[in-house]
């Protein structure tokens, strides 16, 4: 009887140290996926700040942060859900890619709504941050 107590309780141990570790690697996905968008999204706020957006413009283009915060919330949820599930790196790798071609959609859209002079702005904002980036 002491042995088959001994055994319960290791085994709901290793169970409870099991289900926390997955726990933890999916907090750390999701943490993850959360700061990769919100240093994005963080940066062109600031960029957005800098280009002079009508109202009419400003609406579109929060009409599209909205659409694109949704398709990354889904595409954090496949990733945690990938890498819970044991997902090979290439299932990963193809999930990271559909976010990063929403936010290369998301930028093709954005600059269909600005104007050329606006659009040239756009890019040499990029440009310096793509600088600063590298030099860190």
């Amino acid at each position: 009887m002491k042995k088959l107590f001994v055994v319960t309780v290791a085994l709901l141990s290793l169970t409870s140290f099991a289900v926390a570790a997955q726990s933890k690697k999916a907090a750390d996905v999701n943490a993850g996926a959360k700061n990769a968008y919100a240093s994005f999204d963080k940066k062109f706020a600031k960029v957005k700040g800098k280009l002079n957006l009508t109202a009419d413009q400003a609406a579109q283009v929060n009409a599209l942060d909205q659409q694109l915060t949704a398709k990354q919330e889904s595409v954090k949820t496949q990733l945690s859900q990938a890498k819970s599930a044991n997902a090979t790196k290439a299932q990963i790798a193809d999930i990271k890619q559909t976010a990063k071609n929403n936010i290369e959609d998301y930028r093709q859209s954005v600059t269909q709504i600005l104007t050329p002079e606006q659009n040239d702005q756009l890019d040499s904002l990029l440009q310096k941050a793509a600088k600063k980036k590298s030099k860190k």
